[in-house]
């Protein structure tokens, strides 16, 4: 912009550059000599007119003020999206030659990424091929058909199903938005009740929860951490304590190890070293004597690993820490991003912890470590020269580091300490915020954040200011609009959310009887009702889902993604957020006794777990087989499909229906009203 306002301003002749000589040496000695003329004029102006460059500055429209702020607000919105994990950051991602959606995370499979990479080189090499054997020889006539190279992209990562119609012939549908107004063309030249036909998603996936390729919509979750600091005052540093409180620490292991990477070690017993220094620092306070370190769990039967395997968890190779000096990968995102590397990791650190814990532990002292042994349960108490002993008190099932921080707050808990937890994730925040009166502590703070951006946070304070009411339903909330293993609804985010729940007593009981080993129709009609306030409001009473998104569609004329989910979709969404409610309610109970996923909305395939994302057809039977056809000379009467299968031609169609070119005999044969008119008047 800065060129745009001094040079090429100035060199600009009065109709502008485009036209001023068909003569190139002339237009090339003109671009040439642009700057020189340039500063002729602008010395010109400053000596004859007193005009100087920061009388000019601000005209152009993109120096605007409002402009400005506009595309600084719009470049903030793009670094939030990078900075809370909503989307990849390309410029971060070790991807070692993979390619990946950086909006969803997947990962396009090997074989499809090699040939994209390759296309290039493919095309060069059949280019080659076409003038040998076309043009220098006679091997291949000219005129022979090419062949397609079926280059394959991410549009082959779209979810298919395949299903049966009514004629048993079996189909196959791919996730396309653009099928959503197709089905509607047909549906309509078919004579379909469209209040029918929208009760059905159009799509092999719920596009208002899913993406085309079946990965779950995300939202920014941080935005809701958010809006609860500003019910408070937040400061940079943990108040002074009084004497007579002591302070417990409490701290991911695994948002350390994903802070600190690889912390430019080059043995893990180096990397051991530098973890260790990281989480017992809190030790050298006066005030706190125990530090607990809890580690995440990577079963192959996760609601987890569905997500992980999309995103190419898989594709780095297993690494077995043997010794200390086993030396760390170099490509260290890869390596993390296999859930074995991880456990084998978790398992080393415990180790390594608890042999210099007793060596290096300041005398009264302790540090506990929860999850991180083989069996993924137990929790190891440490102190300077003294065995380590295993805490039946904290001997947990957990799978997420999340709640078990939960579980060691409630062990260490006393009513006059303070509890310090150590988290980036807004999920052990809103844990907190949900939990703090059932923990019995004083005083509750999250530290979060890092370098500039490093805060510590009144969990009790948001407690109290919120309500006990907010807090009973904060967590059936936080799923039900998007969490790490739930959907989000499209266009809908976590602010506008919690201001319809803050003013509404009614969706906070609602909510909180979320959350039940079993959903009753009484709990998904309110909280169906509760997902109506979340979008446009209709002047009729809604009775389903499905009215809702007929209605939207007849009256906003929404998009696909932006139409509420139909009632079989939203009750597999609700069924996964009921689970994991369920799971964070038990947050501070040890053997959390849950039921299988496979009957709280999921499904094992190839032995993960994947979201069940609807189980009815994605359209009704007597438009499911979008059967067009392509007739162009025929009119419809031999070959075309659609007569074949006993349909009538639509829109959709390259006949178009229209009577003059389409003689389709299943046609229904609609009056024209225009000719209706000419036939009365003559």
């Amino acid at each position: 912009m800065a060129l745009e306002q001094s040079i090429n301003a100035d060199s600009k002749s009065k109709g502008g550059v485009v036209g001023i000589t068909h003569n190139q040496s002339a237009l090339q000695r003109w671009f040439l000599t642009a700057h020189e003329r340039a500063s002729v004029t602008t010395a010109l102006k400053e000596n004859m007119y007193a005009i100087c460059d920061s009388d000019r500055m601000g005209t152009h429209k993109e120096s605007q003020p409002k402009r400005v702020q506009r595309d600084e607000e719009d470049v903030k919105k793009i670094i939030a999206c990078f900075s809370s994990n909503l989307m990849t950051n390309p410029f971060e991602c070790d991807a070692d030659n993979q390619l990946l959606n950086i909006a969803t995370g997947v990962v396009l499979p090997p074989e499809s990424a090699k040939s994209l990479l390759e296309s290039t080189e493919i095309g060069k090499k059949n280019m080659e091929a076409f003038i040998q054997d076309r043009l220098n020889t006679n091997k291949v006539s000219f005129w022979e058909p090419l062949k397609q190279l079926k280059i394959k992209n991410f549009a082959s990562t779209k979810k298919k199903i395949t299903l049966k119609s009514t004629n048993e012939k079996v189909i196959s549908i791919d996730a396309d938005r653009n099928l959503f107004g197709r089905l509607l063309i047909v549906a309509n030249s078919r004579e379909v009740n469209l209040r029918d036909v929208l009760a059905y998603e159009l799509s092999p996936v719920p596009l208002s929860l899913a993406h085309c390729d079946g990965s779950l919509r995300k939202t920014t979750k941080s935005v809701l951490m958010s809006v609860l600091e500003e019910k408070v005052r937040v400061s940079a540093r943990l108040p002074v304590e009084p004497q007579d409180t002591k302070s417990i620490h409490l701290i991911d292991g695994m948002a350390v190890v994903q802070m600190m990477k690889s912390g430019n070690a080059s043995t893990f017993g180096e990397l051991a070293n530098k973890f260790y220094a990281i989480t017992t620092e809190p030790l050298l306070q006066n005030g706190c004597d125990r530090v607990d370190i809890v580690f995440n769990q990577y079963g192959d039967m996760s609601i987890k690993s569905h997500e992980r395997s999309r995103r190419g968890s898989s594709s780095a190779l297993e690494v077995k820490i043997n010794s200390p000096s086993t030396p760390v990968p170099r490509q260290w995102a890869k390596y993390i991003s296999n859930p074995r590397n991880k456990t084998n990791l978790c398992t080393f650190l415990t180790q390594a912890l608890s042999e210099l814990g007793r060596k290096k532990l300041p005398q009264g002292k302790c540090l506990v470590i929860g999850g991180g042994c083989s069996d993924g349960e137990s929790s190891l108490h440490i102190r300077r020269d003294h065995p380590t002993v295993t805490l039946r008190d904290l001997q947990a099932n957990h799978e997420e580091a999340d709640t078990r921080l939960l579980f060691h707050a409630k062990h260490a808990s006393k009513p006059d300490s303070r509890i310090i937890i150590h988290s980036p994730d807004t999920d052990v925040l809103v844990l907190g915020i949900s939990f703090y009166v059932e923990l019995g502590c004083k005083e509750l703070w999250l530290r979060t954040g890092s370098k500039d951006r490093l805060r510590y946070i009144p969990l009790h304070e948001i407690s109290t200011k919120v309500g006990p009411k907010i807090c009973k339903a904060l967590l059936a909330f936080y799923a039900l609009t998007g969490s790490d293993v739930t959907s989000a609804f499209a266009g809908v985010g976590k602010k506008r959310a919690y201001n319809i729940l803050e003013d509404s007593e009614i969706h906070q009981e609602s909510l909180s009887q979320l959350g039940q080993i079993t959903l009753t129709e009484d709990i998904i009609k309110q909280c169906v009702k509760f997902v109506f306030s979340l979008y446009p409001a209709t002047k009729k009473t809604l009775s389903s889902m499905d009215k809702l998104r007929y209605l939207l569609f007849c009256q906003k004329r929404q998009k696909s993604e932006a139409l509420p989910p139909t009632s079989d979709s939203f009750i597999q969404h609700l069924t996964r957020a009921n689970y994991q409610t369920l799971v964070w309610r038990k947050s501070l109970v040890g053997n959390q006794d849950l039921p299988k996923p496979q009957c709280s909305g999921w499904k094992e395939e190839d032995g993960v777990l994947c979201p069940i994302l609807m189980t009815s057809d994605p359209a009704p039977d007597s438009i499911i087989e979008l059967t067009t056809c392509n007739c162009k000379k025929s009119l419809c009467r031999s070959t075309c499909l659609c007569a074949k299968n006993g349909l009538c031609c639509t829109e959709a169609c390259f006949c178009m229906a229209e009577p003059g070119s389409c003689l389709n005999p299943h046609n229904t044969i609609y009056e024209d009203s225009d000719s209706e008119e000419e036939d009365d008047t003559t």
